[in-house]
Order: C-alpha cells, then structure tokens, then sequence
C-alpha cells in the first residue's frame, strides 16, 4: 500500500511538472528602443536597423553614451580599470586594450578610468570632447526591467556589449578604512544585478563613458536632426 501511494505521489508530481511546463508564460516585456538613437563615429544619426555605431543618445535623459567594441581595442567591452579623476582615486590599477601599430596583435596596459576618457576625447568619438564617467544617477537611468535570463538589466539591443559586472560611476567619498592609506571609495553599479556598492578606487570595475550637452544630436520637432558644428 505504503509502495502504490509513493508511485501516485511521484505520478502527482510528475503531471504537475508537465502542466506548468504547458502553462503560457506571460511575455517579457518590450525594451523601449525607440528612446535610443544610434550615432556612427563622425556623429551622424542612423536609425536602430543599421549599424555600425559608436555612441548611443538616450532622448529621454538627454545623455549620450560610449559604446563598447569588440575589438581589444581602447574601447575593449572587457577592459577593465582602476577609478582616478586626476586628483583623487589610484592610477593606473586596471588593464585596457591597446592598439600598437605595426603589430598583428592588441596589446594590454595599465590604466585607469582618466585614461579611457583622454583617449575618446582626443579620439573626439561622435565628434565629442567632452566624455566623462557618469554621476550614480546617471548610471542607474541605464538599468531597465525586462526578463531575459543572463543579460544585463540595460537596453542591450543598442548598448550590446556592457559586461555583467560592476561599472563605476564619478561619485566618491574619503574612505573609512583604518588601512585606507588615502584612498578613497567609489560608488559602482552592477549593470547585471542593479546593484550599488562603494569599492575602493584601487580595485578594478568596468567603465562607461558619457556626455550631457545633446542639443546638436536631438531631432527637432519635425523630426529631423542637425550636425554639430
């Protein structure tokens, strides 16, 4: 008896399995892209359906963002770096990708997050000098909810390359460490978790790069839009 009440317990479970399998799940909602605009490297707006693209201007923030690349390049979606602002942090504590001419392959070196941000400025990526890391509140409009298991709570159809891990944002206070030796503590955001946390400067976290004045890069109201100058 004790046997057959075991084999219906275990048929009991087993339908319940196939039915919730068979259950319609609700869908996962829609990333709304159509706050985003694509911009190529020059600057010059395309529409979400081509590429390649260089920097990402979010309308309803009105913040334009970097893009990270695949190439080991400068913009290497995987390098990562220590948090200096030229004063403040820890310099050179991270490892970016470098291109060296004449060589068939990228190099690494050490760098901080000043580093990335002189390069796109002399770069003058999307015909911009003015990059900087973003204030925490900056960061944290990039995070939006959806239900895509294992991607990175951010529009990843136009910001594809973000890492799921912490990026840092310009926020920083004197740190409270008996051992701090000076050194002070940053405020990330974990793009995967949505999670903010203070770190020590000389540790290493991703970075992302972005810019504030987009009254050139906006289309006007009859939708058109105006090169900067």
């Amino acid at each position: 008896m004790n046997s057959m009440r075991r084999v219906a317990k275990l048929g009991l479970a087993v339908l319940s399995l196939l039915l919730s399998a068979c259950t319609p799940q609700a869908p996962a909602p829609v990333v709304a892209l159509e706050r985003f605009q694509k911009l190529r490297f020059d600057g010059q707006p395309i529409s979400l359906q081509e590429g390649p693209w260089r920097c990402v201007v979010d309308r309803q923030t009105g913040l334009v963002w970097e893009v990270k690349q695949a190439n080991e390049g400068a913009q290497f979606e995987s390098s990562s770096y220590s948090w200096f602002d030229g004063k403040q942090g820890s310099a050179k504590g991270g490892s970016c990708g470098k291109d060296e001419a004449g060589m068939p392959f990228m190099a690494y070196h050490a760098c901080d997050t000043s580093d990335l941000l002189t390069h796109l400025n002399q770069q003058k990526l999307c015909g911009f000098t003015d990059w900087r890391l973003p204030n925490s509140k900056e960061l944290r409009s990039l995070l939006i909810k959806h239900q895509y298991p294992g991607e990175t709570q951010v529009a990843f159809p136009v910001l594809p390359r973000l890492v799921f891990g912490p990026y840092w944002s310009a926020d920083w206070r004197a740190s409270n460490q008996a051992d701090a030796n000076g050194i002070v503590e940053v405020l990330s955001l974990h793009v995967g978790t949505g999670q903010e946390g203070w770190i020590g400067a000389q540790r290493v976290a991703y970075a992302i790069a972005v810019r504030s004045d987009i009254s050139s890069t906006l289309p006007d109201p009859q939708g058109n839009f105006t090169a900067k100058q």
